[in-house]
């Protein structure tokens, strides 16, 4: 096969995007390619000019092919060619669940944050129940005390009012009596 060019699957492999990605390059004539009967073919370097991070590899794709197949001896189910397809769906696989991951730490951090800030409220606002309460005992007892020496101050005078009339009464009394007699 033609070194310089490479089927869709091929470009898909060397550039670990998905083979409907390399088709729409091709369907915007942003990569050179050719037809190869239905096939097309991309030009190596037009594919790694657009893929600069993974130029290496695009331009080196036959080498690594058959450094592959040499070391690992491909199966007849194509298992190498299986993986490469896979790889940048695990890696992309792997990458969503790390940010699931954090997310989830997030989450879990928050609503940590959000129970205690609730145990705090509900800390603060029994701690100033106790205190309304405590003082509306203390108010209430000197309230209660003060009523009561006030009825003390009222019942003395009235007995003091009783004993001065009481006195004048008897005074009275004794008056009339010395003039009576």
């Amino acid at each position: 096969m033609n070194t310089e060019y490479l089927s869709i699957q091929e470009a898909s492999n060397a550039t670990w995007k998905h083979i409907n990605t390399i088709r729409g390059l091709i369907e915007k004539n942003k990569v050179q390619y050719t037809k190869d009967g239905k096939r097309y073919l991309i030009l190596r370097e037009s594919l790694a000019i657009i893929y600069r991070e993974r130029k290496d590899e695009i331009e080196n794709f036959w080498i690594a092919q058959e450094k592959n197949s040499n070391n690992n001896s491909i199966n007849n189910h194509g298992t190498t060619d299986f993986n490469t397809q896979l790889k940048p769906l695990i890696d992309n696989l792997n990458y969503y669940v790390k940010e699931y991951q954090e997310s989830q730490k997030l989450l879990t951090s928050s609503k940590e944050q959000e129970l205690k800030l609730k145990q705090e409220h509900e800390e603060k606002l029994k701690s100033q129940k106790n205190e309304l309460t405590q003082e509306n005992i203390k108010m209430s007892e000197k309230f209660k005390k003060k009523m009561f020496n006030q009825k003390i101050i009222i019942y003395a005078l009235l007995w003091a009012i009783l004993f001065l009339l009481l006195v004048f009464l008897v005074k009275q009394w004794l008056v009339t009596i010395k003039i009576g007699a």
